[in-house]
């Protein structure tokens, strides 16, 4: 008898939305919803007042997202009806705000890091809030701390794997114009002025930096002496006159008048006498040897007489 092989399928279902797809590295926080919508699970979320969370949605940028709304069994009597699970305003939220998570793509083809899309704006049959795979323009934001994690199944759901807890950081913009720079100078008379990078700066004020003299210090130690300077050049020599002509020798002239030396006084020079020899002595000088030396320079003229 010839085997009858069926084919049920060529990949497995990842479940349903909002379910986790892994669990070892997870974080979930519970938040009431706000609003007045009711949200089916895996509806991408963001922070609203007073700690509420809202779906996302017009007006909502990509980095808002705070997490995705989780898959919970509430209570027994919806047990049926576990697989279009929803939570109603003021009902307390599972926010799934990291690790992996199944979510419905509504529009692309989700791949393996792979950016994700939340639609903020109705186009065609795509209804806001859903996620998907491929940018519509305005109509969708991407997240900026979320990605794909491998092609959806045959139900349209896919892994979506969440980095870090967001809302993520705001993206900074581009760097601005060069506003350029003033560079300062000051003169010797203390004069300070800015020049600037670039052209269009507007101008800058100059101004005088310089206080009044202080008091003048004391004179330092006189430094060494310098070293000799070379010889200047040699002078020129002068012109010789002319030589006279040699003529006779004229008689003698008359004899000029008389001069008689002075004699010296304590406040004019003058003509002295030769003081007489007064012979060594052979002892010690007395009293009248002394006074005979003074008569005698006296008698000369060499020591005043009184």
């Amino acid at each position: 008898m010839p085997l009858r092989p069926q084919t049920i399928g060529l990949n497995m279902s990842h479940g349903f939305s909002g379910s986790y797809a892994r669990q070892p590295d997870m974080i979930v926080n519970t938040a009431p919803l706000g609003g007045t919508e009711i949200i089916p699970f895996g509806t991408p979320l963001v922070r609203g007042e007073n700690g509420v969370v809202l779906p996302m949605g017009a007006g909502t940028t990509g980095n808002q997202f705070i997490g995705v709304a989780g898959r919970e069994v509430k209570s027994p009597a919806e047990f049926f009806s576990q697989n279009v699970g929803q939570y109603t305003p003021e009902e307390p939220v599972s926010v799934f705000q990291r690790g992996c998570i199944n979510v419905k793509c509504q529009k692309g083809s989700p791949a393996i890091d792979g950016t994700v899309y939340v639609r903020v704006a109705a186009s065609d049959s795509y209804v806001v809030g859903g996620f998907e795979a491929e940018a519509d323009g305005t109509n969708t934001v991407a997240l900026s701390n979320a990605q794909w994690n491998g092609p959806a199944d045959n139900h349209g759901v896919a892994e979506l794997r969440i980095a870090y807890v967001g809302p993520a950081p705001a993206v900074s913009g581009s760097a601005g114009e060069d506003g350029g720079y003033y560079e300062p100078s000051v003169s010797e008379a203390g004069e300070l002025t800015w020049t600037a990078s670039k052209e269009g700066m507007p101008a800058v004020a100059s101004a005088n930096i310089m206080g009044p003299a202080g008091p003048q210090g004391e004179q330092g130690p006189a430094g060494p002496q310098g070293e000799q300077g070379p010889a200047g050049p040699a002078g020129a020599d002068g012109a010789q006159g002319p030589k006279g002509d040699t003529g006779e020798i004229g008689p003698q002239g008359p004899a000029g008048s008389s001069y008689t030396l002075p004699d010296a006084t304590t406040s004019v020079r003058g003509g002295v006498l030769q003081m007489a020899a007064i012979p060594d002595l052979s002892t010690a000088p007395t009293q009248t040897d002394f006074n005979n030396l003074l008569a005698a320079l006296r008698t000369s003229g060499m020591l005043a007489n009184s």
